[in-house]
């Protein structure tokens, strides 16, 4: 695809190991079988949510390139039946909580999917670049802002020790002042 083509323009050598299939979801309006996966969100050992990205089947299925996001919950509506739904929304939540619990030491964003033989797939662990957490947020709303109190407490520790970085001597004077007031 693009990115392929992209990386190998740029000097990588992208490896693709193969082709997942997700557990078939169908839009409930259509009856359109669509491709899906789910970003998690992990800090410190904490799981703190996760929710859906939906793409039509065979597109690439990230938020950048235009897949619908929903809560995790609502997942349902795209699966045959609620027993369905709560074993693959169970399957996925557990394989999360376990991810984070196994890596104490950061933040990650992952994506996960159930393949059509229904196992769990983890295909993707972003540490370095951390996108989902406004998404996550905003499908939530405020019914779930406790679950996202880990990361805040690590993303104001984070700043505060990145502000403190900052810090510097002012030439001539005693005073440590932070560069923003110089």
């Amino acid at each position: 695809g693009i990115y392929h083509d992209f990386l190998e323009q740029h000097g990588y050598e992208p490896i693709i190991e193969e082709r997942i299939h997700p557990w078939p979801l169908h839009d409930p309006e259509s009856g359109e079988q669509l491709d899906w996966n789910v970003r998690a969100i992990v800090s410190h050992g904490k799981f703190a949510g996760m929710y859906v990205r939906i793409a039509e089947m065979d597109n690439t299925v990230n938020k950048s390139t235009g897949a619908r996001c929903i809560r995790l919950e609502d997942l349902k509506a795209y699966l045959p039946n609620d027993g369905t739904a709560k074993l693959i929304i169970a399957s996925l939540h557990n394989a999360a909580v376990q991810y984070a619990e196994d890596r104490p030491d950061f933040i990650a964003g992952i994506d996960l999917t159930v393949d059509n033989n229904g196992q769990v797939i983890l295909y993707e662990s972003n540490i370095g670049h951390l996108g989902g957490l406004q998404t996550m947020a905003t499908l939530a709303g405020r019914r779930h802002k406790a679950k996202l109190e880990p990361i805040k407490l690590i993303m104001t520790q984070l700043t505060k020790e990145a502000n403190a970085a900052r810090l510097r001597k002012v030439p001539g004077k005693d005073e440590v002042l932070p560069l923003s007031r110089l």
